[in-house]
């Protein structure tokens, strides 16, 4: 989904930092210049810095949010987006903590005209493209490996770990979902066209069961409880919480994009750049 024009101020994006417990010293010197090159050169405006653990001095914009540093990311995800939609920003930039996006890449997102639009970056294991397409006759997800560098494509998952998000994808997501609640309390938001029956009666001991090959399970319809947060992010039916976002954005017509030229470096014990793919599949295919 792309805006058709843009607004002639700058929008306020505010950064959403999942951290887990460390981060590798490089990865805070590229978030350093990532913020400096925005506020000095970028078509945007910095608003807050909002991470479940912060090394960044700076108390203006930097809010550490739920204190939940060795939390899992789903939960540091909801946590962080409940206070970006409680704020006036317009965008929230999500940068994982091992993710290296090159600078201006906010600006440049931004420029792109998409609401949801992510730079790519490269898996620490199989140095394959942190972009996804559906897998034929599956629900799983298959890695594009198959694309022109610098193009733009639309995608059916991503990671979040250098993402540009407008609020009114969010938005959407709330409005087309209603949220139930299953007999061990698990939250799982469900499309309002695929919600077929206005008010089932469910008995309370109802027992999931197995009928044809489909696993019956009951869910009720619920309210979030005060110290919930909405279940954007979860980790659900082995996928991972990016995906899972990926699955509600879809649900209302909303697909991500990817800015192949937007390249990030993905630290572990090393980085992960463009180059270790481009020579792994060059190997495969025996021409290394």
């Amino acid at each position: 989904m792309a805006h058709k024009s843009r607004p002639a101020k700058r929008p306020i994006v505010d950064i959403g930092i999942p951290c887990l417990a460390y981060q590798a010293q490089g990865w805070w010197t590229s978030l350093s210049g990532l913020l400096l090159s925005e506020e000095r050169y970028g078509k945007i405006k910095i608003g807050t810095i909002r991470a479940s653990s912060s090394a960044i001095p700076d108390m203006n914009k930097n809010a550490t949010v739920g204190g939940k540093r060795f939390s899992d990311v789903d939960e540091n995800r909801r946590t962080i987006s409940k206070n970006f939609l409680d704020s006036n920003a317009d965008y929230i930039f999500w940068i994982d903590d091992d993710t290296a996006p090159p600078q201006l890449a906010i600006t440049k997102l931004y420029n792109s005209g998409h609401d949801f639009i992510a730079g790519l970056y490269f898996a620490n294991s199989t140095y394959y493209p942190v972009m996804f397409k559906r897998a034929d006759n599956s629900f799983g997800y298959v890695s594009i490996v198959n694309y022109t560098q610098g193009e733009l494509i639309e995608v059916d998952g991503i990671g979040m770990g250098c993402t540009l998000i407008h609020r009114s994808v969010y938005e959407k997501i709330l409005d087309g979902h209603n949220l139930y609640r299953n007999r061990v309390g698990a939250l799982i938001p469900i499309p309002k066209s695929a919600v077929l029956d206005k008010e089932p009666v469910i008995p309370k001991d109802f027992m999931p069961y197995i009928q044809n090959g489909i696993y019956q399970e009951p869910y009720w319809k619920t309210e979030l409880k005060p110290e919930e947060n909405f279940p954007f992010y979860m980790f659900h039916g082995g996928r991972g919480e990016d995906v899972h976002f990926c699955e509600l954005a879809a649900n209302v017509g909303i697909k991500p994009w990817v800015d192949t030229s937007v390249l990030c470096e993905h630290y572990k014990i090393r980085s992960i750049k463009e180059s270790d793919f481009i020579d792994k599949r060059l190997k495969s295919e025996g021409l290394l």
